[in-house]
């Protein structure tokens, strides 16, 4: 009842609104999630990323037809949109006679080189050359998106390893004492890790 509160989209980012939406998304409130969408872009604003969320809460709920129209609208507003590009890429299998690879050449020209957007519009390609059998085309689209984002990530890998490292060295001159008396039988695991590094596994 609290999201209800029409206090909460009162002068909402369209940032703010989006999350919303996926609050109400991860509640099940799918009908509530698109009425908010669809009550901000009656305003007129932010227009280009509110159709990428509602394309994307169509693709969760398997309205692809719509979710593909949002997504081209979203497109249509900023046409370097990357996240929206390569959600339309990837949302059905593309053919000779029905694809995107039009709207897709037109942002890659205008996308600013070394972004984000960039690396998403080279995904895209990738992606849809793939579909049309175009493989050699596809993996040169794919070399360049993963240089882009190769790049990108640089340093946040090297502060990552030293991280680690830190890490590592802690642990190893504070590791606990090896107990006098070994005990017998099952004994219980406990398995430390940062997240996402496999520990569930």
């Amino acid at each position: 009842r609290y999201l209800a509160n029409p206090a909460w989209t009162a002068g909402m980012s369209c940032a703010c609104v989006a999350r919303m939406a996926d609050f109400r998304l991860g509640f099940g409130e799918y009908a509530e999630s698109l009425a908010l969408l669809d009550e901000a872009l009656a305003t007129g604003t932010g227009a280009a990323s509110l159709h990428f969320y509602r394309g994307r809460l169509l693709t969760f709920l398997g309205r692809l037809e719509e979710a593909e129209s949002e997504y081209l609208d979203s497109l249509r507003l900023e046409p370097t949109h990357g996240e929206a590009a390569l959600a339309l890429a990837t949302l059905r299998t593309q053919t000779r006679d029905d694809n995107h690879m039009t709207v897709l050449a037109t942002g890659l020209q205008s996308v600013a080189q070394g972004t984000r957007d960039e690396a998403a519009f080279e995904f895209a390609r990738y992606r849809t050359l793939e579909d049309l059998g175009r493989y050699d085309e596809a993996w040169h689209a794919l070399a360049r998106g993963n240089a882009i984002m190769h790049a990108r990530t640089r340093d946040y890998a090297q502060q990552q390893d030293e991280s680690l490292q830190c890490s590592y060295e802690y642990y190893a001159a504070h590791s606990l004492p090896q107990p006098a008396e070994v005990q017998e039988g099952p004994q219980p695991r406990f398995i430390i890790g940062f997240p996402r590094s496999g520990t569930t596994v």
